[in-house]
């Protein structure tokens, strides 16, 4: 998509907690501040789920302005991020987007042609999504434990590890060392029979 270079993907079970998330091009500092705190602003977060007739939109006819809108749009400023072209998948009890960054520098023109781009690609993802999902649900921590005979603490860092945490995010947001997060993937690569992380996620989500 011309103009746009930056992308998150996320995916919800039931109960609207994500299970995954993917970047691209995005900084660490945004995917933690996100997670920490601005995501209850977010529109297509917290109310992803009250907005069942949406498949593309623009993120901006969705954020008031001023209040809570204005916070987030700040928020994405900072980050040189002028708007969004927002993406919703629905497959059995998965709830799926994603987010596409547009530049400041991105005018109407280049913003109309991403948001007819995403309307022509929308379907062939909730097509792929489909089948990944065939069960329409993401195993959970206990399937996990149970299938590969991982700690606790392993199994949450595999998760994490779905969700797009760094080695830097998930060593933060488990209080530990960089050294440590790095001998439990090396356990959980082990118990797994994988060797790196994109190998470990494509396993986890195709159980």
């Amino acid at each position: 998509m011309t103009g746009a270079e930056r992308l998150a993907l996320y995916i919800c079970d039931a109960g609207m907690t994500i299970d995954f998330f993917e970047r691209r091009g995005l900084p660490d500092a945004f995917h933690r501040q996100y997670l920490d705190d601005m995501y209850r602003l977010d529109p297509f977060d917290e109310n992803l789920a009250d907005l069942p007739d949406v498949d593309v939109a623009l993120l901006s006819d969705h954020l008031a302005h001023d209040g809570a809108g204005a916070e987030y749009r700040r928020f994405l400023e900072s980050f040189q991020i002028a708007n969004m072209v927002e993406m919703v998948f629905r497959t059995g009890n998965v709830l799926a987007g994603m987010s596409v960054c547009l530049p400041q520098a991105c005018d109407r023109s280049t913003t109309e042609s991403i948001c007819k781009a995403a309307h022509a690609f929308h379907p062939y993802i909730l097509f792929n999504l489909s089948v990944l999902f065939k069960d329409g649900k993401i195993g959970s921590r206990d399937d996990i434990i149970a299938r590969y005979g991982l700690s606790k603490r392993e199994a949450q860092v595999a998760e994490l590890i779905c969700k797009g945490f760094s080695n830097g995010d998930l060593a933060r947001a488990l209080h530990v060392s960089v050294a440590t997060v790095k001998t439990h993937l090396l356990n959980i690569f082990a118990k797994t029979s994988v060797t790196n992380r994109t190998s470990l996620v494509s396993l986890l989500m195709n159980q």
